[in-house]
């Protein structure tokens, strides 16, 4: 996923840094091309986002700011996230985290 990132991000700076090279047709169509991937490449960074969370879901944090699972909106402590310590989280995070895996080698 990386890799198609990193090419769609490499393409966009060349083909920007180009437009002023090119005719005006070839210009329009590569712009309308470049906006396409730029709209691509955010939904890929959602979906990733989104498959990231997963683990995660429904597990409360520890009330840390710095907290690795869930950050409080408002008032929390400041003393580092203690979410690692607590066995029953890391176990369920590591469960989901293995369903996730056998999903992903299923497909």
């Amino acid at each position: 996923m990386r890799d198609v990132i990193a090419g769609l991000n490499h393409f966009i700076e060349y083909a920007d840094k180009t437009r002023r090279y090119a005719d005006a047709e070839f210009y329009e169509d590569c712009k309308a091309e470049i906006e396409q991937l730029r709209a691509r490449l955010a939904e890929v960074k959602t979906e990733r986002a989104a498959d990231l969370r997963k683990p995660f879901e429904g597990i409360r944090g520890c009330g840390d700011h710095s907290c690795l699972i869930e950050t409080p909106d408002d008032l929390g402590t400041n003393g580092g996230c203690r979410c690692h310590n607590d066995r029953t989280k890391a176990s369920i995070i590591v469960q989901r985290l293995a369903f996730l895996r056998r999903q992903a080698e299923d497909d």
